[in-house]
């Protein structure tokens, strides 16, 4: 990924086999469950692959269980290895997930005759952060958070306020999208929101909708204090956050620059912070490191 961001590249790619065949629902978008782009931003890795003896899922438990879940358990695990942190079991810990589509869940659904089990734990996809917090016995506030695009921040600003209220002494945010079937691309699709070049082109004239992606990410949160005190490596101190809604715009699907622009200023002036200070390095044609100075306290240091 470093490398993607130092060298300006685009990961851009057709769809997998393993997830749909992609020619056919590639018919003129007139036609019913039609799919306008064939390309978008895929894991290299098989997705199936999964150890379950590294938790106390079953073979057969973790073959019906959302690629999601597994994928994530792995994450976090990882993600615990980097901060540092031996001593998370048995903690006050949060885990806030956020997703958006619910790929396994519609693939399954079309089994009317399922057996064996684990349907409600291994389906549906309130059960992310349960999941995590079951296995790691993560005794803190746990949550999935869906708000669409939005989601992994959304739930980023959840954790920050519940370590500032000491509802719990850290916290594991997540975000998790696997692209398993066309039933969601072709839903996009069928709205107009889809890039037809399945690529996102931010503030491009050539901007035409966006693309979507897989990623299944995790970041350890902790107060800056608390952070200084383990001699945890830390990593970026999160200033302030703030969520709003657009309210009413064009359209319910459309942005409202207005509500946007009152968060983005509501967000600095509420830690007296000037935009100005907020600073961008640029050692490439994409931003390379992101360098964010505040004065909130607590901080909320990010592991």
């Amino acid at each position: 990924m470093w490398e993607a961001l130092r060298d300006g590249k685009d990961l851009r790619g057709p769809v997998p086999e393993s997830r749909y065949f992609k020619e056919g629902f590639s018919d003129d978008m007139g036609s019913k469950g039609a799919i306008e782009t064939q390309h978008g931003y895929f894991l290299d890795q098989d997705i199936a692959c999964f150890d379950p003896s590294l938790f106390s899922l079953t073979e057969e438990e973790a073959r019906r269980t959302d690629p999601q879940q597994r994928l994530l358990l792995e994450v976090v695990k990882e993600c615990f290895e980097s901060a540092g942190l031996i001593d998370y079991r048995g903690s006050n810990t949060g885990c806030y997930v956020g997703t958006f589509s619910e790929d396994w869940l519609h693939s399954q659904a079309k089994e009317d005759q399922h057996s064996g089990g684990y349907i409600m734990s291994g389906q549906v996809d309130m059960m992310l952060a349960n999941r995590v917090s079951y296995e790691n016995d993560l005794r803190g506030p746990s949550m999935v958070i869906k708000t669409g695009c939005s989601a992994s921040l959304i739930a980023v600003h959840e954790a920050c306020r519940a370590l500032q209220m000491n509802d719990c002494t850290g916290a594991v945010v997540a975000g998790t999208n696997l692209i398993l079937g066309p039933t969601t691309t072709a839903a996009m699709s069928s709205e107009g929101i889809l890039s037809r070049e399945g690529s996102c082109k931010t503030f491009d004239s050539e901007a035409d909708g966006f693309a979507r992606g897989e990623a299944v990410v995790a970041i350890y949160l902790r107060t800056l204090d608390s952070a200084v005190q383990k001699r945890l490596p830390i990593r970026a101190v999160i200033a302030n956050t703030g969520v709003n809604s657009n309210g009413r715009s064009q359209s319910i699907l459309q942005p409202n620059t207005e509500a946007q622009i009152e968060l983005m200023r509501k967000v600095y002036s509420d830690i007296g912070l000037d935009p100005a200070r907020t600073g961008m390095h640029l050692h490439s044609p994409l931003a390379q490191n992101c360098l964010f100075r505040a004065l909130l306290t607590p901080k909320i240091s990010l592991c």
